[in-house]
């Protein structure tokens, strides 16, 4: 859902307009993200896949941060309350296919939903775009064998980018913490540097937050 141009929006938007005069408006970092080192193994325990689980909580963080939830919608910038995930699958069909999952607070309601669009996105003719998908987009890439310094994901329109793109590496148990690398694709003219890191000190905390209540 669009809410009506909030402060924040208000702030941003001559950034945004000048950056929108760019070329190629987008910031694109590469973050070592770190978490408690029982994370993949309390996963692995309960059965749960960790590109869906960190998806669930890059959405939850995204809403976290005010720059985050800032949109262009016909000429001016909106700030949303809620987000549908975007992310790739492979499919017999199609090679790849797209599945569209609201974010929702139960982790285990959006986990049932994201296999559901799994199956649906395996058996579909056709690959499945976004234009009858209402809420806002997170755009996720998931690279689960992948150590990645950077990365960059193809655009169909490079005006049109205040969709953030998140990029998730390989995850790895370390001696003293679970580590993967995340590169955060934003609209430099929605969201400076200062704010990628607040996303990412946001979603450590987030991660600490579920092992501990998970142990």
């Amino acid at each position: 859902m669009l809410k009506e141009t909030s402060s924040v929006a208000k702030t941003r938007l001559p950034l945004f307009s000048f950056f929108s005069e760019f070329q190629l408006p987008q910031l694109c970092l590469t973050f070592t993200v770190k978490a408690p080192k029982e994370l993949l193994s309390l996963l692995n325990k309960k059965q749960i896949n960790p590109s869906l689980f960190l998806m669930f909580y890059l959405a939850k963080t995204s809403l976290h941060i005010p720059q985050f939830r800032l949109r262009e919608k016909a000429g001016t910038l909106m700030e949303v309350d809620s987000v549908t995930c975007s992310y790739l699958v492979q499919s017999p069909l199609t090679q790849i296919n797209f599945c569209y999952i609201p974010y929702q607070n139960h982790l285990n309601n959006f986990l049932v939903e994201a296999k559901e669009q799994e199956d649906k996105a395996a058996k579909a003719e056709h690959i499945q775009t976004k234009q009858n998908i209402k809420s806002p987009l997170i755009e996720v890439v998931a690279m689960p064998r992948l150590n990645i310094t950077s990365a960059l994901s193809p655009v169909r329109n490079t005006k049109d980018i205040s969709t953030p793109l998140f990029t998730l590496g390989k995850i790895a148990q370390q001696t003293h913490c679970t580590s993967f690398s995340l590169t955060i694709r934003t609209h430099h003219g929605l969201v400076d540097g200062l704010h990628s890191a607040q996303f990412i000190d946001s979603l450590q905390n987030n991660l600490t937050q579920w092992v501990s209540q998970n142990k």
